[in-house]
């Protein structure tokens, strides 16, 4: 069964699908296929399972969803859906980075008041929706001039959590639980929460009542619904229901022993979740009061994470775009237009981080925007797919890594001949990671076990398998001894789903790099039990290398890059890859890269087009030694 998510990886939606899903597995005895679909600000993920055979294998997330009509984006209506059940309820909240000077909603208001466009805030998700709908409304009673709000859309909260964590954004809008990493690890605070009292969990977070003065409330419901005439799904509601099976104790919690902080709103009956839907409909006249202060809903949604500027997000855009593609080749004055970077994987894990750091330089250097599409699905395989069938006029490119094992697992047949190299910018050491409740301390003891029992492991790869983290970790593994082709080795759409994975034992392992996993590891999620590199990598003195945990140096890891569709101008390619050197180099891109523990490793274009050979042939010898593709 498949359950469509309307959101990016690793957020709040994302999560606690995940968990759903679990329990569901566990009560129905049969698997759940997890789908992200954040595309179109969830207008995609929405329009699958809405449009799907109403037969009950495909269902998916609903969530306030009246922001779409008044957009103009889509028509969804409480009659769009056939409501299974609520399983979750969150109220808005307000974060800020670590060491932001504001230290209140009244800080906030204070600065808006006197510039509504300083602050970069982004929404958490699409904007004009559920976390930044309430906060809107509050700013408008406190008197800011809500027309020239800075407001960012995102691809769910873990990507605008990122930015700010990462300095490209002010606040980010959306639930507590979303925070919980990189609050505990001390990256981000929260300031405020929209709910009449604190929330059970976060004492220490104020109600924005008791910072101005005013009780105010608001925030988001999640529920599963199917297509609409639903005969056979909404029979299998009861199922799901169980008449309180389900139900017979929450999900589960992040940690052993700790319990879930956040809500957990079951409805009862299909009724219920009718309620909420219809609900959502009546929100329409708050959207609106937000609207008539003509908050350009397309300027909102045109707003990027790389700054605020103006960028079409809208399918029509998209499609206008794709026609202004067909101009030709890219004319002497590149780039006269926003350029967009597709990332091959969800957002939030490092390849995503290390490209939204780079886009911020080269925003400047350029002197246009950057739009970043995250393409994680096929772990990887669409997103590279999209960058080798782009026009090649240099407007739209791509983030390149180690590709060569789609070829060996029958997932596709890139090569370097698909793609123009332009510019490496970043490079890191795979490890190997447990979560905080696994029983290994350390490499050797792990190794032990899985040479023991391999088939009774899995192993996360963090993208597509046989590529970048797992297959030098895979050669370790049978340097040791060990028949890897008998684990179980788990595909993803990127680190940070995985790691959320792994955190709540889903799995026993997951190849990562260490800045990937940095956030949760200091919020004492998630261990390293060694990092293939030959020497101790900066800012992770706890990860001890292969050779000091099995008396054997292993050199393994990702390379990351800019690239784009074959064919592209010489020109063009020059002036990206000059921007990319310029970039690498500049103070501000080397200190966001160390303060996120990423590397940084510049190569023109000439040079990444020798590694990308390179890592073509070194793959080919590893895959076939360990039998993929036979």
């Amino acid at each position: 069964m498949t359950l469509i998510v309307i959101a990016g990886a690793g957020g709040g939606s994302d999560y606690t699908m995940r968990l759903l899903a679990r329990e569901l597995e566990a009560k129905l005895g049969r698997p759940f296929n997890v789908v992200n679909q954040p595309q179109a600000s969830g207008v995609v993920g929405m329009t699958t399972y809405t449009t799907a055979k109403p037969d009950g294998y495909t269902l998916g997330q609903i969530a306030p969803f009246a922001q779409y009509r008044l957009l103009g984006q889509a028509d969804f209506t409480s009659a769009s859906y056939t409501p299974i059940a609520q399983f979750n309820a969150d109220p808005a909240a307000v974060h800020v980075a670590q060491n932001s000077p504001l230290k209140s909603v009244a800080d906030i208001v204070a600065k808006l008041k006197a510039d509504p466009g300083s602050l970069r805030i982004s929404c958490g998700g699409t904007c004009n929706a559920s976390w930044d709908i309430p906060f809107i409304s509050l700013l408008l009673d406190q008197g800011v001039d809500a027309k020239r709000l800075n407001l960012i859309p995102a691809a769910g909260s873990a990507a605008g959590l990122q930015e700010l964590a990462s300095g490209g954004v002010d606040v980010v809008l959306c639930s507590l639980p979303e925070v919980d990493a990189l609050r505990d690890a001390g990256r981000v605070r929260s300031i405020a929460v929209m709910s009449e009292t604190r929330v059970e969990g976060y004492p220490d977070v104020a109600t924005v009542g008791e910072q101005v003065g005013k009780p105010y409330s608001g925030g988001t419901w999640r529920g599963l619904a199917g297509p609409p005439r639903h005969g056979p799904c909404a029979r299998g509601a009861d199922r799901i229901r169980g008449e309180g099976r389900v139900r017979e104790r929450p999900l589960p919690a992040r940690d052993e022993g700790a319990p879930v902080r956040g809500g957990l709103a079951w409805a009862d009956r299909v009724e219920g979740l009718h309620g909420a839907a219809r609900a959502g409909d009546r929100t329409r006249d708050q959207r609106r009061r937000v609207q008539q202060v003509d908050i350009d809903p397309m300027a909102c949604a045109r707003r990027t994470a790389m700054g605020g500027k103006s960028m079409r997000f809208s399918v029509l855009a998209s499609v206008l775009m794709a026609f202004a593609g067909l101009a030709g080749t890219a004319q002497a004055d590149y780039p006269e237009r926003p350029v967009t970077i597709i990332v091959p994987a969800a957002a939030g894990g490092g390849g995503d981080t290390t490209t939204r750091i780079l886009a911020r330089e080269l925003k400047d250097i350029l002197g246009q925007p950057i739009t970043i599409v995250n393409q994680g699905q096929g772990g990887g395989v669409v997103g590279l797919t999209a960058i080798k069938n782009a026009t090649p006029d240099g407007y739209t490119v791509g983030l390149l890594f180690p590709y060569a094992g789609y070829k060996a697992t029958g997932q596709a047949d890139f090569s370097a001949k698909d793609f123009t190299p332009i510019a490496n910018f970043n490079g890191d050491s795979s490890s190997l990671l447990v979560g905080s409740g696994s029983r290994f301390k350390d490499l050797k003891t792990a190794l032990e076990a899985i040479k023991a029992a391999p088939g009774s492991f899995k192993v996360h790869c963090s993208g597509g398998c046989g590529s970048v983290w797992d297959i030098p970790v895979a050669g370790m593994m049978l340097d040791y001894g060990i028949d890897v082709a008998a684990i179980k080795w788990v595909p993803g759409q990127g680190a940070a789903p995985g790691l959320i994975e792994l955190a709540a034992g889903g799995v026993d392992f997951q190849t990562a790099s260490l800045p990937e996993a940095s956030a949760l590891m200091s919020a004492g999620r998630v261990r390293p039990l060694a990092v293939l590199s030959p020497e101790p990598v900066p800012g992770f003195p706890n990860a001890p290398t292969t050779k000091q945990s099995i008396g054997t140096a292993v050199d393994g890891g990702t390379w990351r890059a800019l690239g784009g569709p074959a064919g592209m101008p010489g020109d063009v390619v020059a002036k990206l890859d000059a921007a990319v050197a310029k970039a690498t180099q500049s103070t501000a891109y080397k200190e966001a890269m160390a303060k996120a523990n990423f590397g940084v490793k510049y190569l023109n274009g000439k040079q990444l087009e020798e590694l990308m050979l390179r890592h073509e042939k070194d793959t080919a010898r590893v895959m076939d030694a360990l039998g993929y593709g036979k």
